[in-house]
């Protein structure tokens, strides 16, 4: 259910030409993650959370030591408004 959510809000996004995230967005390959910041910390899916956070970081850098993608700088992150 959270995940549908996010997407649907990030396709509104997309789809909004004044939205100042969506070159951002596009920029960073269209990779994004959401959390529930709702969940107790002591809770299972907090827990499934950083693990799904720290295997994006770990794809991320596998991507990236492949020559798949680059890290932006915060220069190039400026650039995009």
């Amino acid at each position: 259910m959270l995940d549908e959510a996010l997407q649907q809000f990030v396709s509104g996004i997309e789809r909004d030409s004044s939205s100042m995230v969506a070159p951002i967005l596009r920029k960073c390959g269209n990779r994004y993650i959401g959390f529930d910041n709702m969940v107790p910390l002591d809770s299972d899916e907090n827990q499934t959370q950083v693990e799904s956070l720290l295997d994006k970081v770990k794809q991320l850098v596998d991507d990236h030591e492949r020559g798949e993608i680059k890290y932006l700088t915060n220069n190039e992150l400026t650039q995009c408004n």
